[in-house]
């Protein structure tokens, strides 16, 4: 991902001047594509929209990468490769079980 925050946004803030309404079905769409997107999952974006719609689909992609907050067990949203053509949540850590974090103790020898 090469562009900026600032750069994607003088892309789409014309377009939503255009038609906020037909803008912000699409890009809520695209959010909850990305927001619900499993760990380990990922979707490529020509099976997700139109031909023409894809560069602003990416474009949300980026802001939605961009804008969500770091969550170890959540996994991390990412373009899989500098295409920018499938979208890819990573594996998050596991967090280990309570009985099994406390079972080593220095009395236990």
């Amino acid at each position: 991902m090469t562009d900026s925050y600032q750069e994607i946004m003088a892309r789409i803030l014309p377009l939503y001047e255009q038609a906020p309404e037909r803008f912000m079905r699409f890009y809520n769409a695209v959010w909850l594509m990305c927001h619900e997107l499993p760990e380990g999952g990922r979707f490529r974006i020509a099976d997700r929209c139109a031909e023409k719609s894809i560069p602003l689909f990416r474009d949300i992609a980026a802001l939605c990468i961009m804008d969500e907050p770091y969550d170890v067990c959540k996994g991390t949203l990412e373009f899989e490769d500098e295409t920018m053509e499938w979208v890819h949540r990573g594996n998050a850590i596991k967090q280990p079980d309570k009985k099994s974090a406390s079972a080593w103790s220095p009395l236990n020898r």
